[in-house]
């Protein structure tokens, strides 16, 4: 079995060439916490390459969630198949949906313009040129670690952090030209401007823009990043009971597209239990 290249959704001109995966594999990424789901992704995806290898690290979320799909989609002899259930409001009964993950294909979008959009926000009135850009995986491996140190929802000071959040989400993806080298260093930088902005006009402007950026510069597959984790859309399903009375409405579901769950981490299932 042979997996096509994929052409990095942000960077069509790059092409990415994995293998399929092995039983070492399924042995070596079995029994993968959720909290580290991030870190195992990269580790995953560079081990999966084909040549010289390029750091997933560096690339965004879209595109790390499109290249697990597209390596599990390509590995599976009998389809990947996945089942939603939900509640349809437009007849108020539980629906079932059956697809085949292969039929996002067609959902995946390239991008046809540079991953970044460059915007002047000032900061207590001096102009700065921020360079926007969709979180990588780096930032998802940093978003990741804070919010599995986030509070219990009834702390008191749970609303506090999960806003400091926001701010951390928005300063990784705002970058400037002359920051540092180093991560950290250069995401500290940037956080502590970003907090001495002017909340209703600089600020606000800034979180705006990175949004219309997102949506700009949208990518790989249908997804949606919340609190730090991604929610994939698939095609809309039609109600069938209002089928049968030639009404045609249809309902557009996601859910949490967790990257553990598409690691070759399930040899021993496959198995059963021995004799």
């Amino acid at each position: 079995m042979l997996i096509p290249t994929l052409f990095q959704p942000s960077n069509p001109r790059n092409e990415i060439n994995f293998r399929v995966p092995t039983v070492d594999d399924a042995l070596q990424f079995s029994g993968v916490s959720t909290e580290q789901e991030e870190q195992t992704t990269t580790k995953y995806l560079d081990a999966m390459q084909i040549g010289d290898v390029q750091s997933s690290a560096k690339w965004t979320a879209q595109d790390r969630r499109t290249a697990l799909w597209w390596i599990y989609t390509h590995s599976q002899s009998e389809g990947a198949y996945q089942t939603l259930s939900y509640q349809c409001a437009h007849c108020n009964e539980l629906h079932h949906y059956d697809f085949d993950m292969a039929d996002l294909a067609d959902q995946v979008e390239l991008l046809t313009v540079p991953p970044y959009v460059e915007v002047e926000i000032p900061v207590r009135g001096v102009p700065y040129l921020w360079h926007l850009k969709p979180l990588d995986g780096v930032g998802m491996e940093h978003l990741e670690m804070m919010y599995s140190n986030l509070p219990a929802e009834d702390d008191p000071d749970y609303k506090k952090e999960l806003a400091n959040l926001k701010v951390v989400e928005i300063t990784l993806q705002a970058h400037l030209a002359d920051q540092p080298d180093d991560f950290q260093k250069a995401a500290e930088m940037r956080y502590e401007l970003i907090r001495s902005m002017d909340v209703n006009s600089e600020f606000v402007a800034l979180a705006a823009n990175v949004k219309k950026m997102n949506k700009t510069l949208h990518h790989g597959l249908p997804i949606k990043i919340h609190k730090g984790q991604c929610q994939l859309y698939v095609k809309p399903h039609d109600c069938p009971t209002l089928a049968k009375e030639d009404k045609a409405v249809s309902t557009r579901l996601f859910f949490q597209f967790r990257g553990v769950d598409y690691l070759p981490g399930n040899v021993a299932q496959l198995l059963g239990d021995p004799d």
